[in-house]
């Protein structure tokens, strides 16, 4: 009896293996930011600048380039600005994971689509400069890995909380312009809530 039961046992787990081994993240479906739960980026921004990464002449060369001030975006303001756009957080996403495929959809319908089988995204940013994003999952996590034309790089990790009602998107940003890296945290929450058990 008890070898029947033990036979019948490594039959499921034979077949079960492969498909937790293969499991995609449950990242899909709609997600609205949570502001309050999010971290304020300008802050961060704010505060890694107070905390001497990267001085007044390191800023005035451009964001994520050493674009001079006569330069698209030069200066020490349209840098700034050019920050704040990669900072900006979509208030709404929907996200669409089968592999390699990973689709980001927001709220005006605007969908980015990046893979995680190796092929680059070129993503155009302000001032028509490109940036080349990558994407790879990592067990139950999606990471985005940016590069800017002119330097500066991102990544954006994407995972869930341990009962799957909330998104997390973990942003680290490294301006060439500045010493550090900038980290912070945008929250979503799933759309519609889930219904508690």
């Amino acid at each position: 009896m008890k070898n029947k039961v033990f036979t019948r046992l490594a039959v499921v787990l034979f077949f079960l293996i492969p498909l937790i081994a293969n499991a995609e993240p449950a990242l899909n479906g709609k997600w609205v930011l949570n502001k309050k739960e999010s971290d304020d980026p300008r802050k961060k921004l704010d505060e890694a600048r107070k905390n001497g990464s990267g001085g007044e002449t390191e800023h005035r060369r451009g964001g994520w380039g050493h674009e001079g001030s006569g330069g698209p975006g030069g200066g020490y303001h349209g840098s700034h600005e050019r920050i704040e756009d990669r900072m900006k957080s979509l208030d709404e996403i929907t996200i669409e994971f089968a592999a390699p495929e990973f689709k980001i959809t927001d709220k005006d319908g605007v969908v980015r689509t990046y893979y995680t089988d190796g092929r680059a995204t070129e993503i155009e940013g302000p001032g028509a400069k490109l940036r080349k994003v990558s994407a790879k999952a990592d067990g139950e996590q999606i990471i985005l890995e940016s590069t800017g034309s002119n330097g500066g790089d991102s990544t954006e990790t994407y995972y869930l909380s341990p009962d799957a009602t909330r998104l997390y998107v973990k942003v680290r940003m490294k301006p060439i312009m500045m010493d550090d890296a900038i980290t912070f945290i945008r929250v979503y929450d799933r759309y519609p809530p889930q219904k508690a058990n």
